[in-house]
């Protein structure tokens, strides 16, 4: 209502919409309900593991990351909150480093593969085909599970 009420008188607005006058201006000056709170510090959470990942993460691997602070939520919950943000995920070595940054040098773009792979990929990435656990993380269950 907020975007239309310059066109239109708020009175009209709330006959449209079969709600009264007062209920519109109520519901307008209450705080956020608990769900909405929720919502608003998971967004802040997820935004924060989002950037941690070079905005590379999308909702399955924010989904895994989550899990493993200890914060159990839905997909569809975290796909929407993603959506309310702007934040998308991107997958590959291409798109994550070879296409976002431009090397003046053949040295400087090995030195950067490299510290992407030894210091984001292999240490720290999801993998969906690892259960999304990081490959470093997935030998040392691995290990563990031998003994």
């Amino acid at each position: 209502m907020r975007a239309h009420q310059a066109k239109l008188p708020v009175s009209r607005l709330c006959q449209v919409l079969g709600v009264s006058k007062s209920g519109y201006y109520a519901w307008r000056a209450r705080e956020p309900s608990a769900r909405a709170r929720a919502d608003e510090a998971l967004g802040e959470q997820i935004k924060g593991i989002h950037e941690a990942s070079r905005g590379t993460f999308g909702v399955p691997r924010v989904h895994a990351e989550l899990a493993a602070q200890g914060t159990h939520v839905g997909r569809k919950r975290i796909a929407r909150l993603m959506r309310n943000q702007e934040l998308r995920g991107v997958c590959t070595l291409e798109c994550e480093l070879l296409l976002r940054d431009r090397f003046a040098t053949m040295t400087e773009a090995k030195m950067k593969i490299f510290s992407f792979i030894e210091g984001w990929y292999n240490p720290r990435r999801r993998h969906s085909g690892i259960e999304y656990h990081s490959p470093v993380e997935h030998e040392k269950l691995y290990a563990l599970a031998a003994k």
